[in-house]
């Protein structure tokens, strides 16, 4: 009885110790500029058509499946990406861009919804976590001829964007629970990766479960390795649970979809991470395998999500200034994708 209760009190104190109910980020925390050591992402090649020959399920590892140089991933996505999704037009003047805080064209009101053929032919569009039908979500899927079934999948979001200039589409964060498997359809994005062991440390990222996302309480004021990457048309890249990633998307007509799954291992790897994500979630949210309405804006936004992001924001972009550690990282994305 007594260990049980002392196993009790351990988790508790795990839960409360660094819990977003009570930290408030400092902008003194995030000073220190990036000291980055970088690592090349794990990449097996295939030949077009035979994505089955390297990938016969999941990968339930971070891992990056990529058309063979010489080879292109191409088709006619005007006649075949055609259902509506609630977007934003982007705004003319935007707070500064940032790998800590919200999208600077993060809009409160509603979407409207448009046409994805709208979208590619007018630039200047974002359509975020957008929802579609089951039928639409696996045509997405097949156009790859993935060797296993869509329906293996729990959740479907597109990424749906034409923009006239590079932007900072998501500031640095992670799904504490589930498998992702983002597949690159037309246009580019680049990534930064973190591992889970840095995102999750106490003297690096200090991140911590909101409800359907982590977010980081601080940065590294030392060293840290980043996994740095530029998509390409027809790229499957898998990465697991509580990778810190920030997302910079490329001009031009853009779809990226992301295919969730839950497994087993979302659990083993990070108990404790898992159950305060899962905590949170039925305390603050929904449960992280329930299907949302496709007019539901934004699909995994939950009230707990904003609020903190709102704390993130007036902590460290309110006067639209950026903190060292954010105006280094983003030097550091604009040499990489040579937009600096």
């Amino acid at each position: 009885i007594c260990a049980f209760f002392a196993l009790l009190a351990y988790l508790a104190n795990e839960y409360l110790r660094r819990h977003w109910l009570f930290i408030y980020p400092h902008p003194s925390d995030f000073q220190h500029t990036a000291k980055i050591i970088e690592r090349p992402i794990p990449t097996t090649y295939y030949d077009i058509d035979k994505l089955g020959d390297v990938l016969t399920t999941w990968d339930d590892s971070f891992q990056l499946y990529r058309v063979r140089d010489g080879q292109k991933f191409e088709f006619d996505y005007m006649n075949t990406i055609k259902f509506p999704v609630l977007a934003h037009r982007i705004p003319e003047k935007m707070r500064p861009q940032s790998t800590l805080c919200s999208p600077p064209f993060h809009i409160h009101e509603p979407p409207v919804e448009k046409n994805t053929t709208d979208i590619f032919s007018d630039p200047g569009w974002y359509a975020s976590f957008a929802k579609m039908s089951p039928k639409d979500a696996e045509t997405m899927f097949n156009l790859l001829k993935l060797p296993f079934s869509v329906s293996e999948s729990e959740k479907e979001h597109g990424f749906i964007s034409n923009f006239n200039k590079p932007m900072l589409t998501s500031p640095i964060h992670a799904t504490p629970m589930v498998l992702s498997m983002a597949v690159q359809l037309i246009g580019s994005k680049s990534w930064v990766f973190v591992k889970p062991d840095d995102y999750r440390g106490d003297d690096m990222w200090s991140a911590m479960p909101v409800a359907s996302t982590m977010r980081p309480q601080r940065v590294p004021k030392g060293e840290f390795e980043v996994w740095f990457y530029t998509s390409q048309p027809g790229d499957v890249l898998f990465f697991p649970e509580s990778w810190g990633h920030i997302v910079y998307t490329h001009p031009g007509p853009c779809v990226l979809m992301n295919y969730r799954n839950l497994i087993p291992n979302n659990f083993l790897r990070q108990p404790i991470t898992y159950m305060t994500a899962l905590l949170n979630q039925l305390l603050f949210g929904r449960p992280p395998t329930q299907k949302t309405d496709k007019n539901e804006w934004p699909a995994p936004e939950m009230r707990f999500n904003q609020e903190i992001a709102k704390r993130i924001d007036d902590a460290l972009c309110s006067n639209n200034s950026l903190t060292p550690f954010d105006k280094s990282m983003l030097d550091y994305i604009r040499k990489k994708t040579g937009d600096a």
